[in-house]
């Protein structure tokens, strides 16, 4: 079963050693969109996006591609 995006990142999230604002930075991201998404209010987040977020929590190549095909 394919899972939601915003579910996804929302866990890593919770499960990273780094805050949501230590993220956003990472990121380039701001601590704003980071929220809405875990919230589910961003809705077709851009690849580049969940790239930069995948990257900023150190995640390796299969965790980046289960996030990009989420």
């Amino acid at each position: 079963m394919k899972q939601n995006p915003n579910e996804l990142v929302e866990t890593l999230i919770s499960e990273s050693p780094f805050t949501r604002n230590q993220i956003a930075l990472m990121s380039g991201l701001t601590n704003t969109y980071l929220r809405d998404m875990e919230q589910g209010k961003s809705i077709n987040v851009k690849r580049e996006r969940l790239l930069s977020i995948g990257v900023a929590l150190g995640l390796d190549l299969e965790n980046i591609d289960k996030l990009l095909n989420a």
